[in-house]
Parts: structure tokens; sequence; C-alpha cells
């Protein structure tokens, strides 16, 4: 039935924006730009954003996080660029997290493995 995730998308009321935070403060290669959706591509994976004219309300639901490693490099670089982040740095025994914001209020995530994984 279903093979692989497509992509996964934000929801964002200001395109040009959304896509300078995500090509510059990110790093994302863009696979295309439009002014209602783009797509940024990490690894095998797609990011997309899809420009709303409606208020963004529900900030609820799946997060996506990106690997990191060392986590506290990347939470430096991004609080260097104003980033601003809702979830200061967590260690659980599965790993390290972090959450941000992304131009649009959307939450994003930092993520690293723990060194050794035991059971949990």
């Amino acid at each position: 039935m279903v093979k692989d995730i497509a992509f996964s998308y934000y929801c964002v009321t200001d395109m040009e924006r959304a896509i300078q935070f995500y090509e510059k403060t990110l790093g994302l290669s863009p696979v295309f730009k439009r002014e209602d959706w783009s797509e940024f591509q990490i690894h095998e994976r797609r990011i997309a954003l899809y420009k709303t004219s409606e208020p963004i309300t529900n900030r609820g639901g799946a997060v996506i996080s990106f690997l990191a490693n060392p986590i506290e490099n990347a939470i430096d670089e991004l609080k260097s660029q104003g980033v601003q982040f809702v979830k200061e740095l967590q260690v659980f025994p599965y790993g390290k997290l972090a959450e941000f914001l992304d131009s649009e209020g959307n939450i994003l995530g930092l993520y690293e493995p723990p060194t050794k994984i035991k059971d949990l």
C-alpha cells in the first residue's frame, strides 16, 4: 500500500520569508520554488512549504527534527542567526533534543542520537 514518505510540509503565510529561512538559515537545497508551494531536498527526503492566506492557528501535530551532531554546535549556530528556541536542550536515554521556530512560527527540532543505545 504505502511505499515511503514522499514529503512533509508546513503551512506558511509569507513564502519568500519562509524560503529565505529554509535556504539561508538551515542551508537546505531548493528543488523548486513557487508562489504557492516550494520544496527543499535533504538527502532522499523533501520538506515542502504550502502558502496559505488563512491565519495559522494550529501548531500541533508532527515536528520535523533534523539530525545534528553535536547538537550544541547547531543550537549555537541557529541562535547566532536569531532563531528562537521554544525548548532548550533536553537529554534523554534515547538522545538529545531541542525545538525551535521557523520564520512562520512552525516548530522544528534538532536531534542527536546517544553514543550508545541502551535498553529503554
